[in-house]
């Protein structure tokens, strides 16, 4: 489908490093958290501890905690699970911004919803 195609494109556009170096900018991270602030909370919590959507203060992960799955998660959503397509509504280097924010908030272990998924080890 067209959809799995875009999805495809996409995914080998996404660039690990670059969202790596980007996460060590304290000025980006200060960016994804305004995003955050303004688009996540109703679902995730005002710390990511999870409401409706997971939480993203653990270090397991329902759909793959690597920088490119989460950017894939954060563009692409899971609308039948409730996570918007946010490439929708957002730009690029906004969605950049806020893989950058919540990869800063993982493993703070915010009191909230049980961890789900998968525990994330990198390679």
């Amino acid at each position: 489908s067209k959809a799995e195609y875009d999805k495809v494109l996409m995914a080998t556009a996404v660039d690990p490093a670059q969202l790596a170096a980007m996460a060590k900018d304290p000025a980006v991270i200060a960016a994804g958290k305004t995003v955050f602030d303004n688009k996540c909370v109703p679902c995730h919590g005002a710390q990511g501890g999870g409401t409706v959507g997971p939480n993203l203060t653990d270090n397991f992960w329902i759909h793959g905690g690597d920088l490119k799955s989460i950017y894939m998660t954060i563009a692409t959503g899971y609308p039948k699970l409730g996570m918007p397509e946010w490439r929708m509504v957002l730009e690029d280097k906004q969605i950049q911004e806020l893989v950058v924010y919540v990869d800063s908030i993982r493993n703070t272990n915010v009191p909230g919803k049980p961890a789900q998924g998968e525990e994330y080890k990198p390679n």
